[in-house]
């Protein structure tokens, strides 16, 4: 069971249903997505009730307090009130993040806070008809994945569902995004906590659901994807998408695949998560052109 607002409660794999009983009236964003949650918070997540909604704590390794967000429609003011007062006694800084858009929606006198967008962290909503199947995908998604095609016809290509409850199939895709890492990662990223993420996905694909695609160039693995279903199904939700940075195009390929998956499990979209500010990032997500965005925004007391 999970405890009343200000006391938290350590999110954990057994937690799913209780969790999902509580968001699943709710859009589904990935933010707020129980196996997002497990992946990317994995060490230090939290969660209380309050009203009837859900104050999720975020932190990660690398940020001294990252905040809170409130997930739900109940008594929205009251709730948001009730959670500044709280930073305030606890001589945190008054202000909640992540806040999805049906939140600030369900404000009734928003005169009381200061609200802003945060436009890194919004979450890209793009029909899977946008990219599968090839003959009516976007024209610029269609050039692409054929330039693709074009550019590796001598190359021996072979698409693969690796069955991850094989430790052999974990190290592989553990020890081949470690080794891209050291390879083609950024300078700036050395506690690469992607790879952290990773390892807790791989290793508990079962228990969260998680679906993959992995991509062969030449019998070597070359890039892969790794995504979830929305609890309405309508939706997959990207977690993970790893690659060779010396293949042209390979990004638009592994969406291409994505999506081909998102069409057989029966999904109408797939939310490709925020861009977190990253110019080249935004443009090649702007490229897919969403149809919709799950919106984030912050709020601080004016007092």
């Amino acid at each position: 069971m999970f405890t009343t607002f200000p006391i938290f409660t350590e999110l954990n794999l057994q937690d799913r249903e209780e969790y999902e009983s509580l968001v699943q009236h709710l859009p589904p964003l990935s933010d707020i997505s129980f196996v997002t949650l497990m992946i990317w918070w994995h060490k230090h997540l939290k969660i209380s009730l309050l009203n009837g909604n859900v104050v999720v704590y975020y932190k990660q390794d690398n940020e001294e307090d990252s905040g809170l967000c409130l997930a739900g429609v109940n008594e929205i003011d009251k709730s948001i009130d009730e959670i500044l007062t709280y930073l305030k006694q606890e001589n945190r800084p008054p202000k909640m993040i992540h806040l999805p858009e049906f939140v600030i929606g369900g404000i009734k006198d928003k005169t009381k806070f200061k609200i802003e967008e945060e436009p890194n962290y919004h979450e890209y909503i793009v029909p899977v008809s946008n990219i599968y199947p090839l003959e009516t995908a976007l024209i610029g998604q269609r050039y692409k994945i054929n330039r693709f095609s074009r550019e590796l016809l001598p190359v021996r290509v072979e698409v693969k569902t690796l069955e991850l409850k094989d430790k052999q199939n974990q190290n592989l895709l553990l020890n081949t995004a470690l080794e891209w890492h050291n390879k083609f990662g950024s300078p700036n990223d050395t506690d690469n906590y992607e790879q952290q993420a990773l390892e807790v996905s791989v290793r508990n694909t079962a228990n969260l659901g998680l679906h993959n695609v992995c991509l062969y160039l030449e019998g070597q693995l070359s890039g892969f994807v790794i995504n979830h279903l929305s609890i309405d199904k309508k939706y997959v939700i990207g977690n993970h998408m790893k690659f060779r940075r010396d293949v042209p195009r390979i990004v638009s390929f592994l969406q291409y695949l994505s999506a081909e998956q998102a069409n057989e499990l029966g999904a109408s979209f797939i939310n490709f998560e925020m861009d977190l500010g990253i110019p080249g990032l935004r443009r090649h997500k702007q490229d897919l052109h969403p149809t919709d965005y799950f919106k984030k925004f912050s709020i601080t007391s004016f007092e």
